[in-house]
């Protein structure tokens, strides 16, 4: 594998954003305006424009709209589109599909070929930079379909484990989500018990003073 690119963006990415940065400045719109069309902040879009980060689907149509370039902005989509794994890994991932025997080793992680969807969300929504939700979620989809090797060839890919007492890092993330949610939701149906109490004690002390208003009308229970 060539490891002199493996530390720069996919060229895809630079190239989309060099030519959205052009024809941004061509037409004379600003950062600013193109990050509030696309709803998206102006360092995004300035991390697009470096190819730092990829330029979406929606920024390249309102960029295409806004700057007047009929299509060629747009046309971007379906190269920018291939690009779904970082650049590290995009050899890896070609030589993945080639290959008739794989020797993997993890210490604290599930390897990619095994992660459930949740499990390689919580990987990827954790990155440093954080990535914004469309890449997130292409990113997701690229790893589950990573997984179809392991069920279409003929013959089947055979798999052995050596199991370690660890938990991965990637599940420790996962099941801090469910147990914030689990929380999150307890919580919710607390307040709504003491909601429901509340309003049935409010309920019963009203008829409690209406009754007692009543002349010559005594309380059940009460003996005069």
């Amino acid at each position: 594998m060539s490891g002199d690119n493996n530390n720069q963006p996919p060229a895809a990415w630079r190239y989309g954003g060099d030519q959205l940065k052009r024809w941004r400045t061509q037409a004379d719109v600003t950062q600013e305006r193109l990050a509030s069309a696309a709803n998206y902040s102006p360092e995004t879009i300035a991390s697009m424009e470096r190819g730092v980060r990829m330029p979406t689907s929606r920024v390249l149509d309102v960029a295409d709209e806004l700057c007047g370039a009929q299509g060629m902005l747009s046309a971007a989509k379906q190269f920018l589109n291939r690009e779904r794994f970082p650049a590290r890994a995009q050899d890896f991932m070609e030589r993945e599909k080639e290959a008739i025997s794989l020797w993997w080793y993890e210490v604290t992680l599930v390897p990619g070929l095994l992660q459930t969807q949740a499990y390689a969300r919580a990987l990827i929504d954790n990155r440093i930079p954080p990535l914004d939700e469309e890449t997130v979620e292409e990113r997701v989809a690229a790893r589950m379909e990573r997984q179809v090797i392991l069920t279409d060839r003929k013959p089947p890919v055979g798999l052995s484990f050596v199991r370690s007492t660890r938990t991965p890092a990637g599940l420790i993330a996962v099941y801090r989500r469910r147990r914030h949610r689990r929380r999150r939701e307890e919580r919710h149906v607390r307040a709504a018990r003491q909601h429901a109490r509340g309003v049935h004690h409010g309920r019963a002390l009203g008829r409690h003073r209406r009754h007692r208003g009543v002349p010559g009308l005594r309380r059940p229970g009460v003996r005069g």
